[in-house]
């Protein structure tokens, strides 16, 4: 019953991201590798609220994920191996976009369901912090009707020439050649299923302009992973950009890589 009360479904031709704000029982500390939290939580709910999509997702081989989103800790203090929450008001923001309608519709649904779960019982995300209270804000998303766009980073961009199984390279703008070659490779590999109304000329032709742009070192799964963050121009066909605002940019998006905010 409870599960049926919360579901919910979209219109066609609706993009839509979703803010999670979520309130935490104490103000400690999150590691810098918190990704696997945030994976564990997603995969927790789906499991909860569509067990066959649960498995369709994480457990058929290498399924493309095609969202994005990034962790965003207000008034956090960052130290030089965790971030400390807010002492007043420690709670954690999650930022969600989705390309694909379906995908968007059980990631919703799942958090739903994890916003009135937490008021029963209060859920783990890291250590001995739970989260105790959980709001969704979905918002829908216009039409992109320009070629090009100004943008900046919510979460790191990452660049990944995977060559061999363990063996994966990671480039950033500090190696602009590189990393344009490498994160067009990485365009056409995520978005081959819209090959034919996206085709590869249009990948080819796309373009990333530095504007303020900057390399970081993100520890992932206890990896180290050269990235990007900062201000970009991107510059290429509308169908594209839309892509690339929805499901992100550059490899690893379903990490909380690549999600990116039009300014």
């Amino acid at each position: 019953m409870y599960l049926k009360e919360h579901r919910i479904s979209f219109k066609g031709g609706e993009k839509m991201r979703f803010t999670i704000n979520m309130q935490m029982s104490k103000a400690g500390t999150i590691p810098y590798d918190y990704r696997s939290n945030v994976v564990s939580l997603l995969k927790y709910s789906l499991q909860k609220v569509n067990s066959d999509f649960y498995t369709k997702l994480y457990e058929n081989g290498n399924q493309q994920k095609w969202y994005t989103w990034s962790l965003y800790v207000p008034k956090g203090t960052f130290g030089p191996n965790e971030i400390r929450l807010n002492e007043d008001e420690p709670r954690l923001i999650l930022n969600f976009s989705c390309l694909d309608q379906q995908m968007a519709m059980n990631v919703y649904n799942a958090f739903k369901w994890l916003s009135g779960s937490v008021i029963r019982t209060p859920h783990r995300f890291s250590g001995d912090i739970l989260i105790k209270h959980l709001t969704i804000k979905k918002y829908y998303l216009t039409p992109i009707k320009t070629t090009q766009i100004v943008v900046k980073t919510l979460s790191p961009i990452a660049v990944r020439d995977h060559r061999a199984k363990n063996d994966d390279w990671y480039y950033s703008v500090n190696d602009l050649n590189h990393f344009t070659q490498i994160l067009k490779r990485n365009m056409t590999t995520k978005y081959e299923p819209y090959l034919g109304s996206l085709t590869q000329q249009m990948v080819n032709q796309f373009q990333i302009l530095p504007i303020q742009p900057k390399m970081t070192v993100v520890k992932c799964y206890n990896k180290q992973l050269e990235c990007s963050t900062g201000i970009y121009v991107l510059q290429g066909s509308q169908e594209l950009l839309e892509l690339i605002r929805d499901g992100g940019l550059g490899s690893q998006t379903g990490l909380g890589f690549g999600l990116l905010q039009i300014v």
